[in-house]
């Protein structure tokens, strides 16, 4: 179980039936979730999401990242054929230093955090793919 400290909360077993799918009930389900006037207050939200479903949960603001979840990586029990993700609202991941600032400065502020990290992300993702591929190349040379 996770440190009490951090408040995870888990959403679980949700599924919507395919019939009913791109209809927008699975993304309203997770509204309400994320919502801390229905679920309380939690600083993360976190779950072993199926593998069919990740690219869903990505759109609603959940990430796969091992640096951003782990700390709640010992809260779950994982499920085979499934990926750890966390949804961890904005509010909390920057602190409480955002409330003295205006609304305009903090959209700004984001902004400028979401070009960022997806820039890192682009040169990580390069890098990994880079690895992959000098390992992919001594392997054929072994073998």
């Amino acid at each position: 179980r996770a440190d009490a400290a951090h408040h995870p909360g888990q959403p679980s077993e949700m599924s919507v039936r395919p019939r009913f799918r791109k209809r927008g009930l699975g993304k309203h389900l997770l509204q309400q979730v994320k919502d801390h006037s229905i679920s309380g207050q939690y600083t993360a939200l976190i779950s072993y999401v199926d593998s069919s479903a990740v690219d869903f949960f990505r759109r609603n603001g959940f990430e796969d990242d091992a640096i951003l979840c782990n700390k709640y990586i010992d809260a779950v029990d994982p499920w085979y054929g499934s990926t750890f993700m966390c949804h961890i609202p904005y509010h909390h991941q920057l602190g409480d230093d955002l409330e003295h600032i205006s609304t305009a400065a903090s959209l700004n502020f984001l902004s400028q955090l979401d070009v960022g990290m997806a820039s890192w992300k682009k040169v990580q993702t390069s890098s990994y793919q880079q690895q992959v591929i000098r390992f992919e190349q001594m392997k054929r040379h072994i073998l």
